[in-house]
């Protein structure tokens, strides 16, 4: 998903992200991965990491990009997950400065590799399925496999952010109403007649 002046294109990751409910937390409901906690600053990260964080403005590393100006996004290479015997890259997207999503980009490790290390850290998923969904009271873990990623989220974070991006898109479809309902421009006045043999305009 795009946001600029409103959610451009449904994400997957903003899709699952916004599922936030009430539901009981699931088997050790995580606080983030590793060192990486919710709601940690950028240059906290850098911090923990020196020399190993990199900022990303557009690329597309796997996860559809969220462009807006209360998103920061970062990446990690060459990471060691838990659970997960080849090193990963892990992308980090902030929202107003705080740590809101995780997304772990498993590389030359296999859907299976995954899958089993999330159901030996997490328990049964809330969704289960091609990709899985693990819903808690403050945290939503998702694969999506097909893309060779999944994502942790804060979901109280999630629900901020859903409430902008909600918001963004009210203003932006009033503006498109606004225009399809302007009166149609008048055209442009004729040319003036050309006197004979006069060079034409360049």
């Amino acid at each position: 998903m795009f946001v600029t002046g409103m959610p451009h294109t449904a994400s997957a990751l903003l899709v699952c992200l916004l599922l936030a409910s009430s539901a009981a937390a699931f088997e050790n409901e995580p606080a983030g991965l590793g060192k990486l906690k919710f709601g940690m600053s950028p240059q906290q990260v850098e911090k923990l990491f020196p020399g190993k964080v990199r900022t990303l403005d557009m690329e597309h590393l796997g996860a559809t990009p969220v462009k807006s100006a209360y998103i920061v996004r970062q990446v990690l290479p060459d990471q060691t997950v838990a659970g997960l015997p080849a090193p990963t890259n892990v992308e980090l997207r902030y929202w107003k400065d705080k740590l809101w999503v995780i997304i772990v980009y498993y590389g030359a490790n296999s859907n299976n590799d995954v899958a089993e290390g999330l159901n030996k850290q997490y328990g049964k998923p809330t969704i289960s399925g091609q990709d899985s969904i693990w819903r808690g009271q403050k945290v939503q873990v998702n694969t999506v496999m097909r893309e060779r990623w999944y994502a942790i989220a804060d979901l109280a974070l999630s629900g901020e952010a859903q409430k902008v991006f909600a918001e963004d898109m009210r203003k932006a479809q009033e503006r498109l109403r606004g225009q399809q309902g302007a009166a149609p421009a008048a055209p442009p006045p004729a040319a003036a007649p050309k006197a004979p043999g006069a060079p034409a305009a360049p």
